[in-house]
């Protein structure tokens, strides 16, 4: 390293600083200017970068053990945690039961995951309401419930959200419950679909559709499983999962469609030493968003 001495300095009378000192100052400012540029650009790219996300679709039957009449809400809550999901889809969610100490389901499964959520109402009978919630780890930027009863004894409805991913990305998640009968059920699935197709075009985001189907006939596979679509069980076992009952799973009636996004695992979740929670299993699904 040369060491400038005070008299070298004085030698340079008024060119100091000197001209190759100020190049080489010039040169280090715009390195390190350089520096910040590129990594503020990689923090954009690393939040443009591919994220895993995972998905789970549970019809809780309204906190109630499956067979007994005990209350299973407090271990469904330590179920969710156990699995650290990122967007949750639950069917049977009491919003609201006087006579009930935990009446509002939503907001006790969600304030026990630090989630966020929405909930859309199905079955209203005077101040009790029950019905789809959807949480989630990321911020819901949007959401909306449709109702699709068709008749007087099924209330349904689909709930839809629109979710803000960490890599800049956002996510349309759609939680519904559909009809025993297959006649109305046919109907919600076409307008389910007709509410999806209308929002496609000019979102590049991955779409996300689970819940309970009801449908063991598999006529949600023939209107969904077009070329852009998939579906978790089929995708990675080549049929769906069997989820009811959950005692001795039998029928494939809670499902889990997907587009714009790439399936790496899925599978049926059993409750362990938690003991039955539920009549139906829930399906969980990890995915890579691009």
């Amino acid at each position: 390293m040369t060491v400038i001495s005070h008299d070298a300095a004085s030698s340079w009378g008024d060119s100091f600083p000197h001209p190759a000192l100020m190049t080489i100052l010039e040169l280090s400012t715009a390195s390190v200017c350089c520096t910040l540029r590129s990594a503020r650009h990689m923090s954009e790219l690393t939040k443009r970068m591919a994220m895993e996300l995972s998905v789970m679709t549970f019809n809780i039957h309204k906190g109630k053990h499956a067979i007994l009449t005990s209350r299973t809400l407090s271990r469904i809550r330590d179920f969710l945690a156990s699995h650290s999901v990122d967007i949750v889809f639950l069917q049977e969610v009491i919003g609201s039961d006087p006579g009930e100490a935990d009446y509002d389901q939503v907001k006790y499964l969600a304030d026990g995951l630090s989630s966020q959520f929405c909930y859309g109402k199905n079955l209203i009978v005077d101040s009790y309401h029950h019905g789809n919630a959807i949480l989630s780890r990321y911020p819901i930027v949007d959401w909306k419930n449709e109702d699709l009863s068709t008749n007087k004894y099924e209330k349904r409805g689909v709930l839809e959200a629109t979710i803000q991913l960490p890599n800049q990305v956002l996510a349309k998640a759609f939680c519904c419950h559909l009809n025993l009968l297959r006649g109305s059920r046919r109907t919600q699935i076409n307008r389910i679909a007709k509410i999806i197709d209308d929002q496609v075009a000019g979102f590049n985001g991955p779409f996300f559709v689970g819940g309970d189907f009801n449908d063991w006939q598999q006529d949600a596979s023939r209107i969904f499983e077009e070329p852009t679509w998939r579906e978790v069980g089929r995708e990675s076992d080549d049929s769906h999962f069997l989820t009811f009952p959950s005692w001795f799973p039998s029928i494939a009636l809670d499902r889990i469609y997907y587009r714009s996004a790439e399936l790496i695992n899925a599978e049926t979740t059993t409750f362990g030493k938690l003991g039955f929670l539920s009549d139906h299993l829930p399906v969980l699904a990890k995915f890579k968003i691009p």
